[in-house]
This record gives C-alpha cells, structure tokens and sequence, in this order.
C-alpha cells in the first residue's frame, strides 16, 4: 500500500450505509471505524486484503471495502448485489 501522507481523503457515508452501520454490534462498528480510518488514509491505493475490486461496476475502478469481525466477513451492507461502504 503507499501511504498517502499528505491527503486525508474524504469519505461519505450514505442513509443506505447509515442502516447497515445501525444494524452492527458496538464490536463491529469499532472493526468498520478502523477499516475505514485505513481507507482514509490510504485512499484509493488501498488494496487486498482491505478492499477488492467490483468486478460488475461501470466505474472501472470501483472497490469495496472488506472487514472482518471476529474472524469473519461483515454481512453485505443491503440483500441487494451492492456491498457497504463501495469507493473510487
């Protein structure tokens, strides 16, 4: 990964990520608030096994942000294809 140290990049949360984030225990929010303290720092340079790319995106360079809770996978973030939280 490169550090990007002189950017904190920006990332906003949705009213869909805000469900998924109220439906989490206390445990793994604390897991998400650190995935997504890396994908801050780190932005779009942050790679597997943080985050993966969406092989069915039209945006060629959008990726999904992976946590693990406890061992496991964090449920997907709605029952639809989409994952939580997706970036570009």
């Amino acid at each position: 990964m490169v550090h990007t140290e002189d950017v904190a990049w920006e990332v906003e949360f949705t009213d869909e990520f805000r469900g998924w984030w109220d439906s989490l225990s206390d445990g793994e929010q604390d897991d998400v608030a650190v995935s997504v303290r890396h994908l801050m720092e780190f932005g779009p340079a942050l790679g597997y096994p943080h985050s993966t790319k969406v092989v069915t995106s039209r945006y060629p360079q959008m990726r999904e942000l992976r946590t693990q809770s406890s061992g496991r996978p964090l449920p997907r973030c709605t029952p639809s294809t989409r994952y939580a939280p997706r970036f570009y």
